[in-house]
């Protein structure tokens, strides 16, 4: 008898630990990330940059690597995308004009709680630090950390906005996330396509030489909404930003990757969450990670 009530405690000990561990395996189906890089370009559609010939070296690294064959923009314009990007939701702003002071958690602040580190990297950006108007080919409103209380209320927050003089340096070292912005001279807004191809040609392959990347790193290029005229969407309501694109580089994942299931761009909010092993933000919660490209 005694040895039978053993078994059964042994039994129902070992029985809770699946109960509790299977879950959480199941969950991070992305690995633990130590170093990703997002890029943000601007304004077209999937058709208009993938397999485009004006955009040959991401249309490369598309076919070579990943890429989400049916992702969806939250909204139009520019700014709603931006914030949702770090907040998992627009947070009532559906415009470029919206105001700043923005209360609640970002992935930056989710990031600063558990030591990890970030920069945001703005080409044009004037200072360290700016959270000023639109400068040259600096655009205000592409840059999405200069709108919540959380950063912009502490030096030290507003300290990890950086000129793109910065980012080159940065791959000696990199943060864990760098969040990077071409000015308009290079994003595709208010440039040609091939002048963004041709920028990201010329930097990225400074990530895949670096040593962070190496690391358990991941770079995704992504565009903050699709073509003006677009106003498709999926998934989730009030999803409308239309079918932008979006292509992953993941060291030591698989090539030649295509993700056909719809996702929206709060899939890569929730894919950076799960590689840095932190909570789902807003809608990040209701979507599933690109998984696939790891």
């Amino acid at each position: 008898m005694v040895r039978w009530l053993r078994f059964s405690v042994a039994l129902l000990a070992a029985l809770a630990v699946v109960g509790t561990v299977a879950p959480a395996a199941g969950a991070a189906r992305v690995p633990r990330l130590k170093h990703v890089w997002v890029f943000v370009m601007e304004n077209h559609s999937y058709d208009q940059i993938i397999g485009s010939p004006h955009a040959p070296y991401v249309s490369r690294l598309a076919r070579r690597h990943g890429t989400a064959t049916r992702m969806w923009a939250v909204t139009h314009p520019s700014l709603p995308n931006y914030l949702a990007m770090i907040a998992g939701g627009t947070r009532g702003c559906n415009n470029n004009s919206c105001e700043r002071g923005i209360p609640g958690k970002t992935l930056t602040s989710q990031m600063a709680r558990h030591g990890l580190s970030w920069r945001g990297y703005f080409e044009g950006l004037p200072e360290r630090g700016y959270t000023g108007d639109d400068v040259g080919d600096y655009v205000q409103h592409h840059n999405p950390f200069v709108y919540f209380r959380a950063i912009t209320s502490k030096p030290k927050q507003r300290n990890h906005i950086l000129s793109f003089h910065a980012f080159r340096r940065s791959l000696r070292h990199p943060p864990a996330l760098s969040f990077i912005v071409p000015s308009d001279a290079h994003n595709m807004h208010s440039s040609a396509i091939i002048d963004g191809d041709n920028w990201l040609r010329r930097w990225v392959p400074h990530i895949l030489a670096s040593r962070g990347y190496r690391h358990h790193g991941a770079i995704f290029i992504t565009w903050d909404e699709a073509d003006k005229t677009d106003l498709s969407g999926c998934c989730l309501a009030g999803i409308k930003g239309g079918h932008q694109p979006f292509v992953a580089i993941v060291h030591g994942g698989p090539k030649h990757v295509r993700i056909k299931k719809p996702r929206t761009a709060y899939s890569l909010l929730r894919t950076i969450e799960d590689g840095f092993r932190l909570r789902h933000l807003g809608h990040a919660a209701q979507v599933k990670p690109l998984s696939k490209f790891f």
